[in-house]
């Protein structure tokens, strides 16, 4: 006679391994359910501590429409997202917007002339080669907050000087 030695599976066992399974696959789904927003060659001219306004540069590509909603740094009080429109009469108009769309599959480019990022109250100064930490907020169609990460690098020749400063022999 021949015992069956193997412990039997109850319905708890059972019912824990199916919630685990479904508990991986629901953080599988939710992973790839998040948009996959990349930040590309950042960039910003040297900034002085107590300037009023920087910009910020950037390149965002997302494989998602997804629209920016908020940026933060540590070297301004605050960030404004500036949508700058070509008019008809080959002029611009710049206005802060809550959101800007990004649309999937392309480029957005956040450029010099062009939509940009606004540090306000810059706090820090950097110089050429130096970097500043920028974090992008983006909303998906559902709602859905992400946050990335990217640093600016510092271009150009000289810091900025105040007028008062520059008439002051040195």
């Amino acid at each position: 006679m021949t015992t069956d030695v193997r412990p039997r599976r109850g319905a708890s066992t059972v019912i824990a391994r199916l919630g685990c399974a479904v508990g991986a696959a629901l953080l599988l789904t939710g992973a790839a359910d998040a948009a996959e927003i990349t930040l590309a060659n950042a960039w910003m001219r040297p900034i002085r501590e107590g300037l009023p306004t920087a910009m910020a540069y950037v390149d965002i590509k997302s494989d998602a429409d997804v629209r920016l909603v908020g940026a933060s740094t540590p070297a301004a009080k605050s960030v404004a997202i500036i949508d700058v429109t070509q008019n008809p009469d080959d002029t611009t108009t710049s206005k802060e917007v809550k959101a800007l769309e990004v649309p999937g599959g392309k480029v957005t480019r956040l450029a010099y002339n062009g939509s940009h990022l606004e540090l306000r109250e810059v706090l820090e100064t950097r110089g050429t080669g130096q970097t500043v930490a920028l974090k992008l907020e983006f909303v998906d169609a559902a709602g859905k907050r992400q946050f990335v990460e990217t640093v600016a690098l510092m271009r150009g020749i000289l810091l900025w000087q105040p007028p008062e400063d520059r008439a002051q022999p040195r």
